[in-house]
């Protein structure tokens, strides 16, 4: 069968992509991504960070009908931590998840230090007032009330640097930072767990990339952790695989 004659062009123009930019506001803005999502009202919620010890990150909401950008809260303040003057909520590198009406995420440090040639918590300057970073939020935002609530606290101090969650359960899970000590899991019927860490301390210790991302997954039964990049963790109802997009180890 003859092949069909080519007709016209043998290529097409090339197309533009036109943007318009919003601007939050915030001028401290650092390190953003990820951290955003899409709600069922249509507005796009995210977080913009800041690398600060004192000033933590900032939550919008952007309605693209109204063109509209509106600011719901300072983080640190959503987890119930103004004036504590502990290093504030300066992250979240997490995509929201909605469930019956709220938005669940999970907040990081944004303040950090080179120790031993490896990126790692950074601890508050000397003379500041402020103590040691408390840990990483499980956090719901209600939209329709506009109230932020803290669902728990990561126990070690650590951030929340992967989250997802299970809605059929209503169940989140996360892994933390600077160590993959856990994978975590929080319900409002029930207690935080650690599940375990997803790398051993030796192989954190000699660079080990940490998981960035979480889908939900078929329900397992049991937790599975594979050794070898890319690392995958499964658990009952989602599943964390990848590596961090920067090497844990400080690059020079």
């Amino acid at each position: 069968m003859p092949h069909p004659r080519r007709v016209g062009p043998l290529y097409m123009e090339p197309r533009h992509l036109l943007a318009k930019t919003y601007n939050s506001g915030f001028k401290l803005a650092h390190d953003t991504y990820n951290g955003m999502g899409t709600g069922s009202d249509g507005k796009i919620y995210y977080v913009l960070s800041s690398e600060k010890f004192d000033t933590g990150a900032q939550v919008y909401s952007f309605d693209p009908a109204a063109e509209k950008i509106q600011h719901l809260g300072d983080l640190t303040e959503a987890c119930g931590e103004k004036d504590k003057k502990t290093i504030v909520q300066g992250k979240s590198h997490v995509t929201f998840v909605e469930c019956k009406g709220k938005l669940y995420f999970a907040t990081h440090t944004g303040f950090y230090a080179i120790i031993d040639d490896m990126e790692k918590m950074g601890p508050p300057p000397a003379g500041s007032g402020y103590k040691p970073y408390p840990g990483g939020h499980f956090v719901a935002y209600d939209m329709a009330s506009g109230k932020f609530e803290s669902l728990a606290i990561e126990p070690r101090g650590e951030g929340i640097l992967t989250m997802n969650m299970d809605t059929k359960r209503g169940r989140l899970y996360g892994l933390t930072w600077p160590t993959a000590f856990s994978s975590t899991t929080i319900s409002p019927q029930e207690k935080q767990r650690t599940l375990g860490r997803l790398h051993s301390r030796a192989k954190m210790a000699k660079g080990k990339r940490i998981v960035q991302s979480a889908a939900p997954s078929p329900l397992i039964p049991t937790m599975d952790r594979s050794t070898s990049p890319p690392a995958t963790a499964r658990f009952a109802g989602i599943a964390m695989t990848g590596t961090r997009s920067r090497p844990w180890k400080a690059r020079t």
